[in-house]
C-alpha cells in the first residue's frame, strides 16, 4: 500500500507508475488509492494519475474503470476510445455510462464502427 508519509505526489506516482507492472498482488488497491487521492472529487485532477489509470486497463480493467476512469471529468479521445472498446466487449458498461455525463455524445463516434460492422 502506498502511504504519502510527507511524500510528494509526483514521486508517489512515479513510484507507483514504474512498478505497477511487476506487482503481482495488490494491484486493486494501488489503483482505489491513487482515484481516492489524484481524482475522485479533486479539482484539478492528475494527469499522470489519470495516465496510470489509463495504462492499468490491460492488467486491472475493472479497478481501472472504476476507481478513475469513469470519474475523469474531460475526458481525452484517447480515454474515449478505451471506454468505447470496453462498453463493446460488454464489461463496466453502467459505470461508464455513469461517468460519461456531458460527454456521452464524444463517445458515440466510438461506438458507431462496431454496430456498423457485420460481425
Amino acid at each position: 500500500m502506498l502511504f504519502r508519509a510527507g511524500r510528494p505526489d509526483e514521486e508517489i506516482l512515479s513510484t507507483a507508475r514504474l512498478g505497477f507492472r511487476r506487482m503481482t498482488q495488490s494491484r486493486n488497491s494501488v489503483l482505489q488509492w491513487i482515484g481516492n487521492h489524484f481524482l475522485w472529487g479533486k479539482q484539478p485532477q492528475n494527469p499522470e494519475a489519470i495516465e496510470i489509470m489509463y495504462r492499468a486497463v490491460p492488467l486491472e480493467r475493472h479497478y481501472a474503470v472504476y476507481s478513475g476512469l469513469s470519474v475523469v471529468k474531460n475526458k481525452s479521445p484517447n480515454l474515449l476510445h478505451t471506454l468505447a472498446d470496453i462498453c463493446m466487449q460488454g464489461e463496466e458498461v453502467g459505470r461508464i455510462t455513469w461517468g460519461l455525463g456531458a460527454q456521452r455524445e464524444q463517445l458515440l463516434p466510438y461506438i458507431t464502427p462496431y454496430l456498423q460492422d457485420a460481425d
